[in-house]
């Protein structure tokens, strides 16, 4: 009798002394981190907007036949105006500085300089006959941007939904679509065009985002 009351009390202890050191090696659970936005959006008072030098215009291309493979940068935009009436786009246009090309990523990693350089070549932009683009708005509805966009000589419409936000006490201007790039004779690699091209397959979809600064004027 005496042993199994030695047992028992030598199992009381044990299990005590194990919910003590769960007590103190227990890690608190993690705060769920929120991240707060500092876009909000917002209605545009009607008048002149004057686009800053400081907007972009960011375009994303990718080989299709090869997983995750994307290649991708921006633009500047060198001058613009949005005029806005009774809370909505009237008229606006930006100009797009091609020779401002810059590539952030590529789809093997390395290369950035070599990228940027290939596709201000003949083989896409052209930049050296063709150092600008322009994006003229021809109408808008239901917050949809009707506009021709004219690269290399061309002109072809283009639309997409645009959305006006407060960043960082900014107007920006925020809008994305997909053009496809042959429209303006870059064809480069196009599977529309050449045959045999196996994984060198680019996309004639590239996507365009818009990130458009504006300055009111009057």
């Amino acid at each position: 009798m005496k042993n199994i009351s030695v047992l028992i009390a030598l199992v009381v202890i044990i299990a005590v002394g194990i919910w003590v050191f769960s007590l103190g090696t227990t890690e608190a659970p993690d705060e769920e981190v929120v991240e707060q936005s500092n876009e909000e959006v917002v209605v545009l008072e009607d008048g002149q907007y004057q686009v800053a030098t400081s907007s972009q215009i960011f375009w994303q291309g990718s080989k299709p036949l090869l997983a995750n493979y994307t290649d991708s940068g921006h633009f500047s935009v060198s001058e613009g105006f949005i005029s806005v009436a009774s809370s909505s786009i009237a008229t606006g246009s930006f100009t797009i500085d091609i020779e401002s090309l810059v590539v952030t990523e590529t789809g093997i990693g390395t290369g950035e300089d070599t990228l940027a350089q290939h596709l201000a070549s003949g083989d896409f932009f052209n930049a050296k006959d063709y150092p600008e683009a322009n994006f003229v708005i021809t109408s808008v509805e239901n917050g949809e941007v009707l506009g021709d966009l004219t690269m290399k000589g061309i002109t072809e419409e283009v639309s997409m939904p645009v959305s006006f936000v407060s960043r960082d006490g900014e107007i920006v201007m925020q809008g994305q679509t997909s053009i496809d790039r042959t429209k303006w004779g870059i064809n480069y690699n196009s599977d529309s065009f050449f045959q045999n091209l196996g994984e060198n397959v680019i996309s004639d979809e590239v996507i365009i985002t818009l990130d458009i600064i504006l300055e009111k004027t009057s």
